[in-house]
């Protein structure tokens, strides 16, 4: 099965693929706006998205208006199903990757993140 992951940030959203066989994810690229994922989707053709969630550091859900607009918007334009994964701290992970701040890199590499967690729990 092939996923696509999504980072999602206000001023870009980073993008990942992946596969369940063998468990595999790379960072893919950035797109600046919500036309270029969904280019970038169309041309991926995955079987499945993974967006990261936002969850507060306590665990509680993302009262981000922006996030939510995002995510109902993609569920009524796509036809995959989206799986919402926890995306604590996957910036710091993408740092520590990385071993630089370089913003696109850091945002494709997060999506890389927040699959490689959820590839760990299938």
């Amino acid at each position: 099965m092939k996923y696509l992951a999504i980072d999602w940030g206000e001023k870009r959203i980073g993008v990942a693929v992946g596969n369940d066989d063998p468990k595999l994810a790379m960072p893919l690229s950035t797109a600046s706006n919500y036309k270029e994922l969904l280019e970038i989707i169309k041309e991926e053709e995955p079987d499945k998205i993974i967006l990261g969630d936002p969850l507060s550091m306590s665990g509680e859900v993302s009262l981000s208006v922006s996030f939510n607009n995002f995510k109902n918007r993609l569920t009524a334009e796509i036809k995959q199903e989206i799986i919402l994964v926890d995306e604590r701290l996957s910036s710091i992970s993408a740092d520590k990757l990385t071993g630089k701040r370089i913003k696109a890199t850091r945002d494709s590499v997060s999506a890389m993140v927040i699959l490689e967690s959820y590839l760990e729990t299938i």
